[in-house]
Order: C-alpha cells, then structure tokens, then sequence
C-alpha cells in the first residue's frame, strides 16, 4: 500500500489539520508496516499557479521550452499522486474554501492526458481509479454541509471528475471557540482514521 499525505494548513505545530494528518502517518505505518507514505507539505514547497507558460505545456501540440519547463513540477506532482493507492489532504477552511495552495496543487495535477482524457468531443473520464482520498477538515465555525461548506462539494467534484474510487471527510467544526477541546477532537478524528485504514484493507482483499 503506497499513501500520499498533503498538508494545505499555513499553521504549523497549532494546525489542526496537521495534527490529523500526523495522526493517518503514525496509524498508516501500524496498519501498514510495509507500506510506502510520501509526503507534500504546499507551505514548504509552495506551488505556482497556473500561469500562460503552464497553461500552453497542458495544452499545446508542440509547447515551447519555457512552456515545457513550467509543467516540470506538474510532473513531478502528478507522478507522486498516480503513485498512491491512498490520499490524505489536510484542510483548513478558510472563508468557507480551501486553502490557495491547495486550490494551485490541484490545477497543477487535474491535467489532460495525466489524470483524465478526452474520449469524445466534449466527454472526458477520469484516470485515477484504484485510489482512495481522506481529507481532514478544520473549520472555525460550525459549517459543514451548509451552504457555507465550499471544502466538501469541491473536493468531491474533483473526485467523481479524476473518478477516484472513493472519498471520505473527516471534519473537525467550531475551533475557535472558546469552548473547544482539541484533546476530544484528536481522539474522536483517531477513531475515524483508523477506520478509514482498515476499510481500505478490507476492500482490497475482496477484490
């Protein structure tokens, strides 16, 4: 079993979403003692987005060589997701989306001919099956699965698109208030992970 874990959070060690997507590492390499993690955190490397030069390397029949140097990273992002079984996205909401570094990772690998291709004019499918996404949500207020929640439809239109296998969310809500017990919400989200893991298990020997 091969994981990609990719961290939009601009916090760092206050980040809820990074203490979720620490918890999928520490639980996947106990589930999975062979298995193989990778990890993308978009602060540290921080990807572009999309620029004229990136738009002509996805595009064009014969791209110049600045325009084949701009998709260099596309590449290289693409080949780290195409090699996942399972992906964890950890996302905070910010003004009731994902983060932009979040939003650019993803331009750079919904990509023609990469992850999905065209098999008539105008009807396209999706070339990731075989993958399952988790993406941990934290959200200030109490939003998800109102109108407000942009994360959660966004992220499963991204997944019917690339035709993921499967997506799950785990969203932890109300984390600015004064109220909240990030010590209860780590052992609630610890739960949901570990069956997230073991579910996943359990598909593939029925396969």
């Amino acid at each position: 079993m091969r994981a990609l874990v990719i961290d939009g959070s601009s916090r760092q060690n206050s980040s809820v979403t990074r203490n979720m997507t620490r918890q999928f590492r520490e639980q996947f390499a106990r589930v999975y003692p062979d298995g193989q993690l990778e990890e993308r955190d978009l602060i540290k490397t921080q990807v572009p987005h999309l620029s004229a030069d990136t738009i002509e390397g996805f595009f064009a029949p014969s791209p110049s060589l600045q325009a084949k140097r701009a998709t260099v990273l596309s590449d290289q992002l693409i080949a780290e997701f195409m090699a996942a079984d399972l992906i964890c996205f950890g996302v905070p909401m910010y003004n009731f989306n994902v983060p932009s570094a979040l939003k650019a990772y993803m331009d750079q690998i919904v990509r023609v001919g990469r992850t999905f291709t065209k098999v008539a004019d105008g009807e396209l499918q999706g070339l990731c099956a075989g993958k399952r996404a988790l993406v941990c949500v934290s959200m200030g207020g109490v939003f998800a699965g109102s109108e407000m929640d942009l994360v959660q439809p966004w992220f499963k239109a991204i997944a019917d698109f690339l035709n993921l296998d499967g997506i799950e969310f785990i969203c932890v809500e109300g984390t600015s208030r004064g109220n909240f017990s990030r010590q209860q919400a780590m052992d609630l989200t610890s739960d949901q992970i570990h069956h997230f893991l073991t579910a996943a298990t359990a598909e593939r020997l029925s396969v």
